[in-house]
């Protein structure tokens, strides 16, 4: 607080003024025939809040008048205590009718009086009896032209949204404990253990010393949770422990009272779901203190609500409302939900704008982002460095170039990041890399530019039947074609397709299929193995998986053998972290790792390969969605000309790969996004204007954190939704399919209507998703 040039002393004051003032408004006489009498009408009272306040403060003398731009945050707090400010707020034709509304002035001094006493407040009685519309927003426009005067230039701007941000959170935490308080029927003094939104962050990481990850770090986490740097850049291979490395690093800034609380984020909803489970169920922190937010976390909340507690809808409303403002002491959460919390992209924005001032903020996969949404997180990156926010930044394939970039941006902004890389294993110091498995070339392409199954894949997958087998290609349609065709060669086989265009009911369940498939077959518990037969699979060790890029991030398995098309090498490596997850060497009779002795049914002299496989280059649609057609370069041809026959896949050999492949450091600033940013500082826009409609997955408005090469939109399968089923929001994220455009461009005369929602009336398969007319998995 003190970098941001404000008194904490000063700050906390305030804080407690605008907490006990926020409803001094109750004291109009309008309000209070409404409370005791039950007549005349409930008005709003955050705006006569402000005002009387404003009053108070007002008949202070000079020497005893605290620091302007504080005081205008606690005002500004008051007045904003039940909506989030905007251009106009509090400024409409229904403040304007406004008549003379008179304050219970005596009954409101007594209350003051008390307050006085008990806080030691040192403000002033209010003197003025009585406000109508035209004095409220003259006050209102004050406070518009105070932020205007006093607050200029960017770095002002944002350490005032901060502070103004911080104090409204306070501000509305303590109206939400005490109105859930007061509403449980709890009798007696409010104490911790009663808490409904008020957490001990003190006690987060009890628990954590006694998990593998906290009571036997690995030499990279050793690294990190010695580091003492509130601002790190962790480079370690997949594998390698980077969560529990992340969480030394939270552990270490709440004991220095550096943060109060952890904000984790990832760039997909499914990473977010597998790292907000793993946190209780592996790394031992109180389950009731890690929250999750995503567009749809419902499905995750309603599953968790059922078997915890006994109002599972009151659950689900808490969870999401708390959650959606990092209010937890750990919230996992997407990067876009992060982006939209520093404009006014939803009505919780500022108050998780004012939990984001004392977190640590930890990115994680930065290395998945396109240049479009790294820009943006660049901005945000720029504004906690501006704000000191701590936060740490990690993936397996980060480029020289981009932490060359960050380091530089970091020195300008007057911080200095720390640095730390660790390969497989959990590092590279004295020891040789870990090498889990060769890259051998395939010398035809995995799809042909006919759209067919390359015989060497073929033969192949029929030399290593036995196994954990996995197909990773490009393109939704290939992954299709080439599930179907492996599918009529072998019937019994355990074959799953898995790519993003299926609906969520089916895709949260194939999920759960893959991850049971990949577990040896005597440690899959009963759930699992009636989920295989329910799918009519066999409850064996063996199963070929057909994905896209899906995989890369959502899948937390182990392949051994893995097949997949050329892609750019950072996405190469990241499919490469499911085949021989965590091994040491690509012999099975010289690695010894847990994964090497639980597979009994691999051979001693079993070698661990991923077969990288061509691309019929002058197909120029077989390069999409990495090479769009008629752009310039090609970096799948760079990426396939970088690795050669027999590779060793090993971390120095992937920074090879990947520091050649980006050459050039990223764009890690966004000036229209920072403008946002400044504009909503306080009043700015509504999150209609930012976002558009609050049930969209994504935003439809004047921001956007994702960007995508082509327009895609939900559709319903129309065999799924019966003739008169009310297409509610939930039902729509429950069987709504994201397709490309171009894709449903081509078959627009089977798409139709129902209000806004659109159904697609092609056949839809549990396996493989839509068949569209004409392509090999629908005639095959």
């Amino acid at each position: 607080m003190v970098e941001l040039g404000y008194d904490p002393n000063a700050f906390w004051n305030l804080a407690a003024f605008a907490v006990a003032a926020h409803d001094w408004g109750k004291a109009t006489c309008t309000w209070q025939n409404y409370i005791k009498r039950g007549q005349g009408r409930r008005i709003t009272h955050a705006l006569f809040s402000a005002a009387v306040a404003a009053d108070a403060m007002g008949n202070m003398g000079k020497s005893r008048a605290p620091d302007q731009r504080l005081l205008l945050a606690a005002f500004l707090a008051i007045l904003s205590h039940h909506q989030q400010l905007y251009t106009g707020a509090f400024t409409g034709e229904g403040i304007r009718a406004l008549g003379e509304e008179e304050i219970c002035l005596e009954e409101l001094k007594t209350v003051i009086t008390d307050l006085q006493a008990s806080l030691n407040l040192a403000v002033s009685q209010p003197v003025i009896r009585s406000y109508n519309g035209a004095r409220l927003i003259g006050l209102v426009e004050n406070l518009r032209r105070g932020v205007a005067t006093l607050i200029k230039g960017t770095g002002q701007i944002l350490a005032f949204k901060a502070i103004y941000c911080l104090l409204r959170q306070i501000l509305c935490l303590c109206d939400n404990e005490a109105s859930a308080y007061h509403g449980s029927g709890a009798v007696g003094p409010w104490a911790p253990e009663k808490a409904h939104f008020i957490y001990d962050h003190r006690t987060t990481f009890a628990n954590f010393a006694g998990t593998p990850a906290g009571a036997n770090p690995n030499p990279m986490q050793q690294r990190v949770r010695d580091a003492s740097s509130p601002f790190l850049v962790l480079q370690a291979g997949c594998g390698s422990g980077k969560t529990g490395a992340a969480l030394h690093y939270g552990h270490w800034l709440f004991s220095q009272g550096l943060a109060n609380r952890l904000i984790f984020t990832l760039p997909t909803q499914f990473t977010s779901n597998s790292m907000y489970w793993d946190f209780s169920k592996s790394y031992g922190l109180p389950p009731a203190h890690v929250g999750l937010y995503h567009s749809e976390i419902e499905e995750v909340l309603r599953r968790e609500a059922e078997d915890r507690v006994e109002d599972p809808g009151q659950y689900l409303q808490d969870q999401r409302f708390q959650n959606s403002f990092f209010n937890k002491p750990v919230t996992v959460a997407t990067v876009d939900h992060l982006l939209y919390s520093l404009l006014h992209c939803h009505r919780f924005a500022d108050r998780a704008f004012g939990n984001l001032v004392t977190a640590g903020v930890i990115f994680d996969e930065i290395h998945y982002y396109d240049t479009y949404t790294l820009q943006k997180i660049g901005q945000c990156l720029e504004i906690l460095r501006r704000l000191r926010i701590p936060h740490l930044v990690m993936s397996a394939t980060i480029p020289a170039s981009f932490k060359e970039e960050l380091q530089a941006q970091g020195q300008r902004d007057g911080i200095t990041y720390q640095v730390i890389t660790a390969g497989g294993g959990g590092d590279t110091i004295g020891t040789a890399p870990d090498v889990p498995f060769i890259i051998k070339k395939a010398r035809a392409p995995l799809v042909t530019g006919k759209g067919e199954v390359g015989a060497e894949l073929l033969e192949l997958l029929a030399d290593h039947l036995q196994c954990r087998q996995m197909v990773v290609v490009n393109q939704v349609e290939a992954a299709k074609g080439v599930a179907r065709a492996i599918g009529r060669l072998y019937p019994r086989a355990n074959l799953v397709c898995y790519h993003s265009e299926f609906t969520r009911r089916d895709r949260n369940r194939k999920e759960k299929l893959i991850k049971a498939l990949f577990r040896p077959s005597v440690q899959r518990s009963p759930e699992e193995k009636h989920l295989i037969r329910e799918c009519s699979l066999e409850d064996t060790d063996q199963v070929i998986l057909v994905s896209t890029q899906v995989c890369e991030l959502s899948l937390d398995i182990s392949a051994d053998v893995l097949y997949t098309q050329v892609a750019p090498a950072d996405s190469i490596v990241q499919r490469g972290g499911r085949l021989h997850r965590r091994g040491k060497a690509p012999h099975r009779s010289r690695c010894g790792c847990d994964y090497c002795r639980e597979r009994e049914y691999l051979n001693l002299d079993y070698h661990y390969r991923l077969w990288l496989f061509p691309l019929p280059w002058e197909d120029r649609w077989s390069l999409l969605p990495y090479v769009v057609p008629g752009a310039g370069g090609n970096i799948l041809q760079a990426s396939w000309e970088n690795i050669t026959d027999e590779d060793e896949y090993s971390f120095p050999r992937v920074q090879e790969w990947v520091d050649r492949l980006y050459p050039e450091p990223p764009w890690l600033r966004d000036t229209e996004m920072l403008n946002l940013v400044l504009e909503d500082a306080v009043f700015g826009r509504r999150p209609r204007e930012r976002f558009g409609a609050p049930d969209q997955g994504e935003s439809q408005g004047s921001f956007r954190a994702r960007q995508s090469s082509y327009a895609s939109y939900t559709v319903l399968p129309g065999q799924l939704v019966a003739t008169g089923t009310e297409l509610t929001p939930e039902k729509i994220k429950e069987l709504g399919v994201r397709v490309g455009w171009p894709k449903l461009k081509r078959w627009e005369q089977h798409l139709r209507r129902e209000g806004n929602v659109l159904l697609l009336d092609l056949p839809y398969t549990w396996e493989y998703g839509f068949l569209f007319p004409g392509d090999p998995v629908a005639n095959g």
